[in-house]
């Protein structure tokens, strides 16, 4: 059973990075930097072909963003954070799992966002419906304008709690496949399908935790709104660092 807060995580994530906040910062911006420039080229090369461009971070990008999640389990191990981390998936055969994991979160993606949205899918086409229902042969009635800007106002609402929800779960969604990825660090060996199983189990009981913590940093971001979005730059490493002395202790309690 997890005892540790939330607080605990992020004040053992500001540990792991004393002295390091500069190098992991730096980490964030290169990072962000080569996935624009690959997507640039691409867009050059190919007519900013946006299926060219999606194929892209499905097969390439994607693995400096998996880089700084390395970077961050090998840091809270006590290692001493390094540029060469950004490239850990491409190195010791690690790119074709890592491939596999992020095609999977993609697809997992994919699909909770569309069932969440499938409501408001539906209420536009009952809306459709309705306006068809109040709507003249030659015009538009009082009572169509009345059911359109109550249906309006009915959507934006609805639209506005399923993107929250929405959120919810790309938080939950995000650390999970995070952890998913410094497991595959740590046990190479495990299979495809075993290496969720173990991920499930080392998450088993943990699941809304992990959610409070992911919360937790809402305010960093919003903060780093304000700050037209630089801060990010500390941000990122801040809550990645947090996630990964999670998966550490869920990891620990675990083999007990």
């Amino acid at each position: 059973m997890m005892k540790m807060t939330s607080a605990d995580f992020r004040k053992a994530a500001r540990t792991t990075l004393k002295g390091q906040w500069g190098t992991f910062a730096l980490l964030t911006l290169l990072s962000g930097l080569i996935n624009y420039f690959i997507t640039a080229i691409l867009g050059a090369l190919f007519h900013d072909n946006s299926t060219i461009i999606w194929l892209s971070g499905i097969f390439l990008t994607f693995a400096f963003s998996y880089g700084l999640y390395i970077a961050a389990l090998r840091t809270v191990r006590g290692e001493k954070a390094e540029v060469s981390m950004l490239f850990n998936v491409f190195s010791e055969g690690r790119y074709v799992p890592m491939l596999l994991i992020n095609i999977v979160s993609k697809v997992v993606s994919f699909i909770i966002s569309f069932i969440i949205f499938i409501p408001a899918i539906s209420v536009v086409g009952f809306g459709a419906v309705i306006a068809l229902v109040f709507t003249s042969g030659t015009g538009v009635s009082m009572s169509q304008d009345a059911v359109a800007t109550g249906g309006i106002g009915a959507l934006l609402g609805l639209t506005t709690i399923l993107t929250l929800i929405a959120l919810g779960f790309s938080l939950i969604i995000g650390a999970y496949f995070q952890i998913a990825v410094q497991a595959r660090y740590d046990f190479p060996q495990l299979g495809f399908g075993d290496l969720f199983k173990y991920v499930n189990q080392l998450l088993k009981g943990k699941i809304w935790s992990l959610f409070v913590l992911q919360l937790s940093f809402i305010g960093w971001y919003l903060i780093s709104m304000v700050g037209l979005f630089i801060p990010l730059l500390w941000v990122f490493p801040y809550n990645q660092v947090a996630i990964t002395e999670f998966y550490v202790v869920a990891k620990s309690e675990l083999n007990k």
